[in-house]
């Protein structure tokens, strides 16, 4: 008789616990540990390279070749540098002899996201590649701020002084 009313005492218990459970459950706690977040589907990450990858590195490659050509205006590379006219004095610090530096060879470009991207180039006369940033704003593929800055002082005799910019 015993066993028969902790075997019951032990069915009760367990049954008390069931009970508690199934309450918390559906109780109207705000917990946020006990819900489940979905994993974000396939449209929301990030996409890796601009939607047309060819047409977006034509334009990079153009954009800088622009920017490092002799012939290039102060204002026409203010619209090839991201926020141009915010860095208008750092620009023309550097542009003093530009010219001489004579143009770029772009070596490489990697997509970072569809706004960013690496590029690896060489200066004229620069005894190394480089690598830099070109970004999408406002529709145009810029050169950076960050590469600007980064870019070796030109001298007089048309080769980089190795010194950044910035």
């Amino acid at each position: 008789m015993a066993l028969r009313n902790s075997t019951r005492r032990a069915a009760g218990a367990a049954a008390a616990v069931a009970l508690l459970l199934a309450l918390s459950a559906c109780s109207g706690d705000d917990d946020k540990e006990s819900r489940v977040t979905p994993a974000p589907s396939a449209s929301a990450t990030r996409p890796t390279a601009p939607a047309d990858p060819v047409a977006a590195e034509q334009s990079i490659r153009a954009n800088w070749t622009k920017f490092f050509a002799s012939g290039t205006t102060t204002a026409q590379r203010q619209a090839l540098l991201a926020n141009g006219k915010l860095l208008a004095g750092v620009l023309r610090s550097y542009e003093s002899d530009t010219a001489a530096q004579g143009a770029v060879e772009i070596k490489k470009i990697t997509f970072a996201s569809a706004k960013r991207a690496t590029v690896t180039y060489t200066l004229t006369g620069a005894p190394k590649d480089r690598t830099g940033t070109s970004v999408e704003q406002s529709g145009t593929w810029k050169i950076s701020a960050n590469t600007l800055c980064a870019l070796p002082k030109p001298t007089a005799g048309a080769t980089p002084s190795g010194e950044p910019v910035c």
